[in-house]
């Protein structure tokens, strides 16, 4: 009898202490191997009359294969299976009748087997030899675990975060009496998703089943969405959140105003700063007498619910938003609210409607509701039920949040003056200082680094980079030269000139098919070109254009970058689309496709001038970014001329028309293989 290509019971020594971690974590199965199982499976299992023909057995297995590299978020239709079955081939299906009822019962019977053959035995074989997760590294890609190996890398997992303190094991009567008494805000499950050097533990607090301790099936982040709000309403107060920034527009307003306010032209020293454990580490009661100093100063918020229609190209948009204020903000009159809203910019191009639903948050209910969270969070890992003792859960939605507030505080008592002169940002638990002072920046760095045990606050030696050199206890700090792009939060800062660029260094060696969702349904080719554009305007964005912060030679650069990785999703996308659907079927279309990216970063720049978003105009003609696109596409296609050579020939022909009115001199500078040299280790 011919064994299967992967057995479930595959021996593996994992007694020894010589099976490393980083052994195991490799050792996912490839999708070829997992392939090669079902197919042997579905040798054995499905009688060949059942297929109708080998045509209709290989379509359907090639089908299988394009499902198991699909990556996290997307999903195979019924019609995508069915596309190059043949109904007449099967036997079992032929009547001597033709007419149109017969033929779309008979349609109708096939359609059913192979979902079912798909939905209810191939996934359900995958269950069952497989764990199958996404992972830190690699974006939307799923890797596969068999179960025996994924058992053990989970108990290890779960040893070390009991070895760490982290929960306490309590009954299942003592969950039941928490919930049951309201004194607990509901039960979380934990899993594990991998990461370079092992795993990380998440807890899915979005979704709760009903069950018989939790009758209403509402999730904890669902209970937390009132409190969320009012967080969020004092995180606008500068004071209380210190040097923290919540995404790139936020980090985009302090680097722009840090540039324009410095005058002088000394050295600056750059001091990047990760906190060990964040979120695990954090003390929970010193969390919640900080959490008190935030919410004490207000007596009760009013949160108004009104509902929010927008309209995009595609569809009409309807969501529903809460609003918080304070009594002496609070603006009764729904139609004056709007106005206010529109007026300081928070609303516009909207239709509100008003839920005429008012709810009326004190104080002390919210400061309760936040300590039941972080004190009674009950977690479960298995059959097993746990409290939290230290730190607060990834899986909130307040723990971003809860980080912010709690770090700005040690940033009062701790890091006071750090910042004079220069500047100190902090993502979620990633510091950056910017100072002209070489003994403030050191002392930030010890200060760090030797830890501020009433913060449960500490950073390793080996994550922290600076541009000047620095030993701490014998240990030589990673040391960027002292010109030169210093990497923060996946941003390159020059340490010079302060322009900024997308740090491309983060896609090294992994798949860009990994960075796209695909949505091959209905229209592919107007989907592609939708997530094109979604890219360019991502990594597009105003901070790395503005004028005020970047050189023209790092705007350009920023430009063809951002083009050239386009480039690379253009073509990884085009070899997943359906056979006559793709460039070189229509290159008219694709053609189209490429000339609306080349013009749409300047609409993204004249809307963000038009909003003053953008202090100013891109400091780059028209025509040149035509030819930075044109020629970023072609270097990504011109390797593959077999597949794209009708639509090469255009573009080669749109770059000479462009040429003859541009010096391209500078621009050929930048398209140089050594300005991206980042782009040759990124995979198709």
């Amino acid at each position: 009898m011919e064994s299967l290509p992967i057995s479930p019971r595959d021996e593996l020594d994992t007694s020894d202490d010589r099976t490393s971690q980083e052994c195991l974590m490799s050792q996912h199965s490839s999708i070829y191997q997992i392939y090669q199982l079902l197919r042997s499976i579905l040798h054995k299992v499905v009688p060949e009359n059942l297929w109708g023909s080998r045509h209709n057995k290989a379509c359907f297995l090639n089908h299988v294969l394009t499902f198991l590299r699909m990556g996290r978020y997307e999903r195979i239709s019924l019609h995508q299976l069915m596309t190059g079955m043949r109904l007449n081939d099967c036997d079992w299906l032929k009547l001597d009748s033709n007419t149109l009822q017969e033929f779309q019962t008979r349609t109708a019977l096939l359609d059913k087997f192979v979902w079912w053959l798909f939905n209810n035995f191939v996934i359900n074989v995958l269950r069952s030899y497989f764990y199958i997760t996404e992972t830190t590294t690699h974006r939307n890609q799923l890797l596969y675990y068999r179960s025996h190996v994924w058992k053990i890398l989970k108990d290890r997992a779960t040893e070390q975060l009991l070895r760490r303190h982290m929960f306490s094991q309590v009954s299942q009567s003592t969950v039941k009496y928490l919930i049951r008494d309201q004194q607990c805000l509901g039960l979380a499950k934990l899993r594990f998703i991998p990461k370079k050097t092992g795993l990380r533990p998440i807890v899915n607090m979005n979704k709760q089943e009903k069950t018989e301790m939790n009758s209403s099936g509402t999730s904890i982040n669902y209970k937390l969405q009132n409190l969320f709000k009012v967080l969020t309403y004092e995180s606008a107060v500068p004071d209380k959140i210190g040097a923290s920034v919540f995404g790139t527009d936020d980090i985009y307003k302090k680097w722009k105003d840090f540039v324009v306010k410095r005058n002088a032209f000394g050295p600056l020293y750059f001091v990047k700063v990760d906190i060990q454990h964040c979120f695990d580490s954090i003390p929970q009661d010193r969390l919640l007498e900080v959490m008190t100093k935030v919410l004490q100063d207000k007596s009760d918020y009013y949160i108004r619910r009104y509902a929010q229609v927008t309209a995009t190209e595609k569809r009409v948009n309807c969501t529903f938003e809460k609003h918080v204020s304070v009594l002496e903000n609070f603006i009764p009159c729904f139609k004056k609210f709007v106005l206010h809203q529109n007026q300081t910019g928070k609303m516009y191009d909207a239709i509100a409607i008003d839920q005429v639903c008012q709810h009326y948050a004190e104080t002390a209910t919210l400061l309760k509701q936040l300590k039941q969270h972080v004190k009674n969070n009950m977690i479960q890992i298995g059959r097993t039920y746990y409290r939290q003792i230290s730190g607060i859960s990834q899986g909130s939605r307040l723990s971003t949040l809860l980080c912010s507030f709690f770090y700005a505080d040690m940033e009062r008592r701790h890091l006071r003056g750090m910042d004079t002169d220069g500047l100190l940002l902090r993502l979620v638990d990633d510091f950056l200082l910017v100072t002209p002072h070489l003994n403030r920046a050191t002392a930030f760095l010890y200060t760090m680094l030797d830890g501020i045990p009433e913060y449960g606050c500490s950073a390793h030696p080996d994550k922290v980079m600076t541009n000047f050199p620095v030993r701490y206890k014998d240990v030589d700090i990673v040391c960027q030269p002292a010109v030169t792009w210093f990497p923060w939060c996946g941003m390159l800062f020059h340490t010079q000139l302060l322009g900024v660029m997308k740090d491309y260094t983060n896609y090294e060696n992994l798949r860009i098919r990994y960075t796209l969702t695909l949505d091959l349904h209905q229209t592919p080719g107007l989907n592609m070109k939708q997530k094109l554009m979604s890219t360019v305007k991502a990594k597009c964005h105003a901070f790395f254009l503005e004028p005020k912060v970047n050189s023209t030679a790092v705007i350009t650069q920023t430009l063809y970058k951002a083009f050239l990785f386009t480039a690379h999703q253009f073509h990884s996308y085009n070899t997943c689309l359906p056979y006559r659907h793709r460039a070189e079927d229509n290159p008219a279309f694709f053609l189209g496709m490429i000339m609306d990216i080349c013009q749409y970063p300047l609409k993204l720049v004249n809307a963000r001038v038009a909003k003053e978003v953008m202090s100013g105009q891109l400091p780059v003609s028209q025509d040149a970014v035509e030819w930075l696109c044109l020629q970023a596409f072609k270097s990504k296609l011109s390797p593959h001329r077999s597949v794209y050579f009708p639509l090469l020939k255009t573009l080669e022909k749109c770059l000479k028309n462009l040429e003859r009115n541009l010096d391209c001199k500078e621009l050929q500078q930048v398209t140089s293989q050594q300005s991206v040299e980042e782009f040759k280790s990124i995979l198709d």
